[in-house]
């Protein structure tokens, strides 16, 4: 039975006389509507003004409704291509509620599509990697090729590509060997700027950049905060980082059929650069898949019909950094080395017996 005996008021005071089978009414707090909570500048959840506590002033009989709020704004087409078009987000999805708050960048659907982001990655060829140990990282710069908006946007950046690193042990499409660093720290040692930059769609899957940098960029891309829900990374409360595995696509809420990739852009000058390698972790990947017949094996060569020199399993790449080490330092080659040195000439003279 909802009630207690006793209490406060005419109940309270009636309660000895009408017995044990008065029960007088329980007061309880009105609960919070979903709508009431928002998140402060504080980064924690917290009660807004209910609209069912404000005073809207007399209501007249016969008084027409308010007229409905307008329809969120369509999100922004930067340029479109076949089976490709890049936008840029302007609203939160009109569809299924989601938890609030929605953010400028809003993407996701479901919080399950948040995954955690330790790591960010970008895998280079066997002989981009040489060059690296040579020159330090390179920029290049970002064209119509990269499916960007930053190509239309008359900016002159030059940056890398870095992502969001797979399973170790499939097969690795941008190449040979994977430079890793932990996200936290390069962003506490960096202390870079973040602007959204776009969102492609593909076919069936999709894409959103973030450009970090140490220059500034405000009059050109929006600043993007990741403590907002809702965008491709989420920063929580507590300072953990998430990534968006799936996200909403241009002008709706649906899903991709095959997920959606968080990439950033980096662009830093040359002795950031050099901090940011000494933070990589570096791990041969494997690539061997790579002058196949099948979809998404070498990005860079047999994408564009070219076959890639480096087709290599994790094994063997790793082989050849150690002997490429044992060159710089000039040290003895073990057999496994001139074994791989033979190899590269049969396969060179191969090639020459084919032009």
């Amino acid at each position: 039975m909802a009630g207690r005996r006793g209490g406060d008021g005419w109940c309270g005071m009636l309660s000895p006389w009408l017995g044990s089978a008065w029960m007088c009414p329980v007061k309880r707090q009105p609960s919070i509507p979903s709508e009431a909570i928002t998140f402060g500048d504080d980064n924690w959840w917290r009660e807004s003004p209910s609209p069912s506590r404000t005073y809207r002033g007399p209501q007249m009989i016969g008084t027409p409704p308010p007229p409905p709020p307008p329809p969120p704004p369509p999100d922004m087409v930067c340029f479109e291509q076949e089976n490709r078009r890049c936008w840029l987000p302007q609203a939160a999805p009109s569809g299924p509620p989601v938890p609030p708050p929605h953010g400028p960048h809003s993407l996701y659907r479901s919080l399950e599509d948040y995954k955690p982001l330790q790591h960010i990655s970008r895998t280079v060829h066997f002989n981009e990697y040489e060059d690296i140990l040579k020159e330090g990282l390179k920029p290049k710069k970002i064209g119509s090729e990269h499916l960007t908006y930053i190509s239309i946007s008359k900016q002159n950046i030059c940056a890398l590509f870095f992502g969001v690193p797979g399973d170790g042990d499939a097969h690795d499409w941008y190449g040979n060997i994977r430079l890793k660093v932990e996200f936290n720290r390069m962003l506490q040692e960096i202390h870079p700027r973040v602007y959204f930059v776009d969102v492609v769609d593909f076919k069936s899957s999709s894409a959103s950049r973030l450009l970090l940098t140490t220059r500034r960029y405000d009059n050109h891309f929006p600043r993007y905060d990741p403590k907002v829900m809702g965008g491709p990374w989420y920063r929580d409360p507590s300072g953990k980082d998430w990534y968006l595995t799936n996200a909403r696509r241009y002008n709706s809420t649906n899903k991709n059929h095959h997920g959606h990739q968080l990439e950033f852009l980096v662009e830093l000058n040359k002795v950031e650069y050099q901090k940011l390698l000494s933070m990589c972790e570096k791990s041969p990947v494997d690539h061997s898949q790579a002058n196949t017949k099948k979809p998404r094996t070498c990005m860079r060569y047999n994408s564009f019909g070219n076959p890639c020199p480096s087709p290599w399993e994790a094994k063997e790449t790793e082989e050849r950094v150690m002997c490429l080490d044992l060159k710089k330092k000039k040290k003895k080659y073990p057999t496994t080395c001139d074994r791989l040195e033979n190899k590269d000439k049969g396969e060179k003279k191969d090639n020459e017996r084919a032009i």
